[in-house]
């Protein structure tokens, strides 16, 4: 399989279009896939095509960065044998689909087709009208549901997430973009909805991962790098969520009233003795609910 970025940017850096290729798609002959290739890249480049390779060429080692040999641009018979993990292999699959035509949904439509724009206000699946966001709204303080600090700006941005079709927010580093997002997510997570954060890189992800959890919120969120080691955390975090969820459950035998471990205010009787030494004696204390 040839380097598609390889030969993307072997384009772009000498201008000259590489054309159509020879393509081995059966297996049949991959030693004239790999001429074909070294031929078109070192014409493109302005390099003397290498010797046509074969099962019998010999591999040579790759040279060291520091050598006198590495300073000369040439094309080497040399292989790498390890492990690499196709990460991206879903976007992978998704854009070959768009390439075969698959009929395609939501947002993503506004960057293949001219003819829709994420500026144009939809209708959601409960008939709702949904502006595009682009219309000044005024800010009320007791809608928000921020989880912290934001300024005029970060709050408009929270607002206009609920009901935007898309929204981009760019800026510097360190003009809040994580914080931002955590107030968005956070303000969702009050209404009773769900998120989906997605990020190209791993830091992003925990840098956000790791405010929601300063704030409280750790116990609402799973994060997920790896969808095959991470599967244990995942599952395990849902179960423990799921045991929460049953130890607040009001409990109809012991005469608790629906909803009073819930909201408000249970009483829970603890054993505290009145001085030293004396014995415990029962007392009432007031507990906010879990």
């Amino acid at each position: 399989m040839p380097n598609q970025a390889l030969l993307a940017w072997v384009e772009q850096q000498t201008g000259e279009k590489l054309g159509e290729l020879f393509a081995d798609d059966e297996g049949t002959q991959p030693w004239a896939e790999v001429n074909a290739i070294a031929a078109a890249v070192c014409k493109a480049l302005g390099m003397p095509a290498p010797a046509q390779l074969a099962p019998s060429t010999e591999l040579t080692a790759v040279p060291r960065s520091d050598d006198e040999d590495a300073k000369e641009a040439r094309v080497l018979p040399a292989a790498v044998l390890g492990l690499f993990p196709l990460s991206n292999q879903s976007l992978l699959r998704d854009v070959e689909a768009m390439a075969a035509g698959e009929a395609l949904a939501g947002p993503v439509q506004s960057f293949v087709r001219v003819d829709v724009s994420l500026a144009h206000p939809h209708t959601s699946t409960a008939g709702d009208r949904i502006s595009n966001g682009s219309a000044p709204t005024a800010r009320s303080f007791s809608d928000e549901r921020l989880v912290s600090h934001a300024d005029p700006c970060q709050a408009r941005a929270v607002r206009l997430a609920r009901t935007s079709r898309g929204l981009v927010i760019h800026g510097p580093p360190g003009t809040g973009k994580s914080q931002t997002i955590a107030n968005v997510i956070g303000d969702h997570l009050a209404r009773g909805e769900r998120v989906l954060f997605v990020c190209d890189k791993r830091t992003a992800l925990d840098v956000v991962q790791y405010r929601l959890e300063h704030l409280g919120l750790g116990k609402l969120c799973a994060i997920v790098h790896d969808a095959q080691r991470d599967q244990r955390d995942l599952y395990l975090g849902i179960r423990e969520q799921l045991d929460r969820h049953r130890l607040l459950q009001p409990h109809p035998a012991r005469g608790d009233p629906p909803g009073a471990r819930r909201g408000g205010c249970h009483r829970r009787r603890v054993r505290r003795p009145d001085r030293v030494g004396a014995e415990p004696a029962w007392r009432g204390v007031v507990r906010g609910a879990a």
